[in-house]
């Protein structure tokens, strides 16, 4: 009830270089957040594969900022959490999305001349050679319309409208797959603006790391009442509760002295620690009368 009251589990993604101040609650949409309080900051994201593909490990190096200052430094993996601050933070997952560069390849049909390699980032022109035209790269994607890499540029005419261009990566994989797609469709053809012909070839992506984040101050009272249950067990199955009479009663000029008890468990023993309290009180009182 009090980690429901006053905790809370959500997510946050947190691409390398980048700070979260926020996070996402599970049971909330993606427009809602909720503020932490301080920052954490993402400086590396490390993944390593099998020799099939299949994620072999993967950690984050995170910074934990309160009031500007980083004040604590972690390096968190599966099953190896962070806690700050209350909070627990658990490598959950990982992915990459688009960075701002891309490499292009630019050839001109006719020209006799070898393709030619640009590095482009986002926003800044690019003039095309032996032309009067320039390309920017408007708009990057990581998998565009669910066939892979791809980038948006816009080839600026002057005295004309512009003309913008979707590129993708895997170029010969889609033509086999849907033949004729780009001939049909001049928004995705690499050639519409003639006589050029633009390929990607690369995109620059970075790994971001999905952190599940969760606070349940009730945890506490959670161990203290295992704790109690645990000394509870140990009185209840190791200790045995036994209680013991001793009753003096005269009988003319002599006195009975009579020993009695119950235990809830170990009778046997009981019976053996009355034997050896009735035989030290018979010897003491023999010891008494002879002296």
């Amino acid at each position: 009830i009090i980690g429901s009251l006053f905790g809370f589990e959500a997510y946050v993604n947190i691409a390398e270089g980048e700070t979260a101040g926020a996070v996402i609650p599970m049971n909330g949409t993606n427009h809602s957040h909720k503020e932490l309080g301080f920052e954490v900051r993402c400086n590396d994201f490390t993944v390593d594969f099998y020799e099939n593909g299949t994620p072999k490990e993967f950690l984050s190096e995170l910074d934990f900022i309160l009031d500007g200052k980083v004040v604590m430094s972690k390096t968190i993996e599966v099953n190896h959490p962070a806690r700050f601050n209350g909070i627990n933070f658990f490598q959950s997952s990982y992915g990459s999305i688009p960075g701002e560069d891309i490499v292009l390849t630019v050839s001109k049909k006719g020209s006799g001349q070898d393709k030619q390699v640009f590095d482009a980032k986002i926003g800044d022109p690019l003039p095309l050679p032996d032309d009067v035209a320039q390309i920017i790269v408007t708009d990057i994607r990581e998998d565009f319309m669910r066939m892979g890499p791809a980038a948006q540029i816009t080839i600026q005419i002057p005295e004309k409208d512009d003309l913008r261009l979707w590129l993708f990566k895997n170029m010969e994989m889609i033509k086999a797959r849907i033949p004729g797609m780009f001939e049909q469709f001049p928004v995705l053809n690499p050639s519409a603006y003639e006589p050029y012909t633009f390929h990607l070839n690369e995109i620059d992506s970075r790994y971001y790391t999905g952190l599940k984040v969760s606070k349940d101050p009730g945890v506490g009272f959670v161990y203290s009442g295992f704790l109690i249950l645990i000394v509870g067990l140990y009185v209840t199955f190791f200790i045995s509760h036994r209680r013991i009479w001793i009753r003096i009663t005269n009988q003319g000029n002599e006195s009975r002295v009579s020993v009695a008890g119950t235990a809830v468990k170990n009778t046997v023993g009981l019976d053996r620690e009355l034997d050896r309290l009735s035989t030290n009180i018979k010897n003491k009182l023999e010891q008494e009368r002879i002296s």
